[in-house]
């Protein structure tokens, strides 16, 4: 590990799954999840098992945070502000995080200060 933490979004771990080149630069690192990732990856219209099992096994090398009125707080200002969509405003509140964004789609990543 290189020392970096990210709060990755859905599209960073389907983009993991994918092996897009995008990804590459940040496999060296420490990665965290909301729970609304967890709900978005894993609650996709006819799922399969064996896709089951292998966002399972991908998410279990991860960090989930846990979820708390202060984090809704913050993501309802987020959105009320930029207008995110609820996902993006969950991710991107992590204590003053610096938000990089990469390729198309957005790909969203939140660089978590230690």
């Amino acid at each position: 590990m290189n020392g970096r933490r990210y709060l990755a979004d859905t599209n960073a771990f389907i983009y993991l799954l994918k092996k897009e080149s995008a990804i590459a630069p940040l496999l060296d690192s420490e990665w965290y999840f909301s729970f609304v990732t967890e709900i978005e990856l894993l609650g996709k219209p006819r799922i399969t098992e064996k896709e089951i099992n292998q966002l399972r096994n991908l998410l279990s090398v991860a960090h989930k945070l846990a979820h708390s009125d202060e984090i809704s707080e913050k993501a309802i200002k987020l959105r009320q502000r930029y207008a995110l969509k609820t996902p993006d405003a969950s991710l991107q509140l992590q204590r003053g995080s610096m938000i990089y964004r990469l390729s198309q789609p957005m790909l969203v990543l939140a660089k978590l200060k230690r």
